[in-house]
């Protein structure tokens, strides 16, 4: 209170809060929506890049959440069936015959890499008129100047300037105050309650008992 922090305290606590929000854009229960986008899919085509200036051009997702097919664009009313997106880099190396064609795709594996994700549809499509859906992770919105002025959802105010009030002290070599710290907790927890999904599986106990190796809860079936 009563102190006028320099330019260059102000220069280094916008880029500390920057660095803040781009750590917490990679925490699924930070994030508060999941982005739904429809893109034009080209007959043969099995992998688009998405970013800045990709094939899909827009922000490079984090994550891809789910995903869908349009399987005709030009109806008034567009049917939109999932897609399976795969979530691990093994699971796509199993698939043997990457190159088979067919008139619709059935899985969706996103590969991260950088600057332009990668997305890869199987089996290939090779139909006219068809669209991928895609619900990515939505992003918090870096600071352009320490003047910009945004809104955000209920509790991410709080949740904002408590856990910047920690990163500056550390930054600083200040150590914050117990009332600080606690109220970062308690913001990040309803910040996290928030998020949450609440479209939780069950977990049945009867499994068939010819099966081995270990129950994938993400996916819900059993990895050998």
């Amino acid at each position: 209170p009563n102190e006028t922090p320099t330019s260059t305290e102000l220069s280094d606590g916008l880029t500390i809060l920057n660095e803040m929000l781009d750590s917490y854009n990679a925490e699924r229960l930070i994030v508060y929506q999941i982005e739904r986008a429809e893109w034009d899919l080209t007959p043969g085509t099995q992998t688009y890049t998405i970013g800045s200036g990709g094939d899909f051009n827009t922000t490079r997702p984090v994550r891809i959440e789910s995903a869908g097919l349009i399987l005709d664009k030009s109806l008034a009313q567009p049917i939109e069936v999932p897609l399976e997106v795969l979530l691990y880099q093994d699971e796509w190396a199993q698939i043997f015959l990457k190159k088979l064609p067919s008139t619709y795709p059935r899985k969706l594996y996103y590969n991260p890499t950088f600057p332009l994700g990668t997305v890869n549809l199987w089996p290939v499509p090779n139909g006219t008129a068809q669209q991928v859906v895609l619900y990515s992770w939505g992003a918090l919105t870096a600071f352009a100047t320490v003047a910009t002025v945004i809104t955000v959802p209920p509790g991410y105010q709080t949740f904002l300037r408590t856990n910047l009030a920690i990163w500056l002290a550390e930054e600083y070599g200040v150590t914050p105050t117990e009332n600080v710290v606690d109220q970062a907790k308690k913001a990040t927890a309803r910040v996290k309650d928030l998020n949450m999904s609440r479209s939780v599986p069950l977990l049945s106990c009867q499994f068939p008992q010819q099966e081995e190796g270990r129950f994938n809860i993400l996916l819900g079936d059993w990895k050998q």
